[in-house]
């Protein structure tokens, strides 16, 4: 399945992963290399993620955690693809990212 990542997504990523390094060095890698886990699981089989809590009826969102690390992908399946909508804190505004269209 082809997976896209929005650009707010991806911005979150980046900014989760500076946060990280900037209380020390080295720890950034590490949680970019966490989501290259996570991003695995939602590349080889989105369908057995487990579904979001925060999802809309509807649409169906899945979520894989980050090992280590309090966030997790959302990631909205559709017919012929994943879209990332958030790379979001476990903790943090849970479902901001409900507005987010897999369509843009």
């Amino acid at each position: 399945m082809l997976v896209l990542i929005r650009p707010e997504a991806e911005q979150e990523l980046y900014q989760a992963a500076s946060w990280y390094e900037q209380r020390e060095v080295g720890v950034g890698l590490r949680f970019l290399l966490s989501y290259e886990s996570a991003l695995r699981r939602v590349e080889n089989d989105p369908k057995n993620l487990p579904p979001h809590e925060a999802a809309s009826e509807g649409r169906d969102i899945r979520r894989s955690n980050l090992k280590r690390f309090p966030y997790s992908i959302i990631v909205e399946l559709c017919e012929t693809e994943a879209v990332i909508l958030a790379v979001a804190h476990a903790r943090r505004r849970i479902g901001y990212w409900r507005n987010r269209g897999s369509n843009g």
